[in-house]
């Protein structure tokens, strides 16, 4: 952490001597804007034990198969797992291959090959053996991400969000147990300047900010989801958003590499400007290894929370 020099409760790059006036900051919502810590891996979970239940057979590694909330920040800090249902996808994947093969590696083994292959379901393609053709057959997509999108839900709200139909019925939907980050008072003077993209669709991203009281904020020009087509790190979802600034930053706050990753594509993309910086939130979906990434990979700033960096960073600057 030498690289970084200490101010307040966050950390600074030493590569950047002096911080301008911050004039745009464009959030993520997971782990920024909200504590989804809880609604999002219980519904993966619950995805991935319901496939366990649909699989024939007795499983060939029943103390390797095995998947639980705490193993969710594995496949964060792998990458390419923006989308909840991508990731529910690959821990079905694995927990496949354990059923059915003596061979298959262990979670934290299968989630670092799958770093090493640039992560994502492209990455777990890459790392699981194309002769596995089995796994293939009992794993469909479309099926895991319903059962996945309807544990977040709940039955009555399936369709609403999602647009398909229940197939588990009676569920109430983890998204209750969500809890608000930033309060709508932190976020009053900064108007206009402010925006979201997210790995969320439209509606789930206006759930989360008419709970919070936070959609007026937001209107539909500034907040880019999954149903643009946009998904980090791809960085064209923050060329809709960013500004032409001059010698103004813009900041981005979010919770994983694929946020952070995102900032870098947009710089490679542009490099004369406008100057953005990568703040990265460690209290979101890494785990307790968020710091050591983010410092590993370069992040501007480092911040334990959103509102940390509204209260504190913000203030000095803008």
């Amino acid at each position: 952490m030498s690289r970084y020099r200490p101010w307040g409760n966050l950390l600074i790059r030493d590569s950047i001597p002096t911080l301008r006036h911050i004039n745009f900051v464009v959030f993520d919502v997971d782990g920024v804007l909200v504590d989804a810590g809880q609604s999002y891996p219980l519904s993966i979970v619950s995805a991935v034990i319901y496939h366990q239940n649909s699989l024939p057979g007795t499983t060939v590694n029943p103390q390797k198969c095995q998947l639980t909330i705490a193993d969710i920040p594995l496949f964060k800090a792998a990458g390419g797992f923006n989308d909840e249902w991508d990731l529910a996808y690959a821990a079905c994947l694995w927990v496949t291959w354990c059923h059915f093969y003596h061979d298959a590696p262990s979670l934290a083994e299968f989630t670092q090959a799958l770093s090493q292959a640039g992560g994502g379901i492209k990455g777990a393609d890459h790392v699981i053996p194309h002769t596995n053709t089995l796994i293939n057959q009992w794993c469909s997509y479309r099926t895991i991400a319903q059962i996945a999108q309807e544990h977040y839900a709940g039955s009555q709200l399936c369709s609403t969000i999602f647009g398909s139909s229940p197939i588990v019925h009676g569920l109430e939907g983890f998204h209750h147990l969500e809890r608000d980050l930033v309060p709508p008072s932190l976020l009053e003077r900064w108007e206009d300047r402010i925006a979201i993209y997210t790995g969320r669709n439209g509606a789930e991203t206006q759930l989360v900010l008419n709970r919070a009281g936070l959609a007026k904020f937001f209107p539909d020009h500034r907040k880019v989801t999954s149903d643009s087509g946009f998904i980090k790190p791809n960085p064209e979802g923050l060329e809709l958003l960013v500004p032409p600034m001059g010698d103004n930053y813009v900041v981005f706050l979010g919770d994983t590499l694929d946020d952070l990753r995102t900032v870098q594509n947009f710089r490679g993309q542009h490099p004369h400007g406008p100057e953005i910086l990568f703040v990265g939130v460690t209290g979101g979906s890494m785990g307790d290894q968020s710091e050591a990434l983010f410092a590993k990979h370069n992040a501007d700033v480092i911040v334990p929370s959103a509102k940390a960096f509204l209260t504190t960073f913000a203030d000095q600057f803008i």
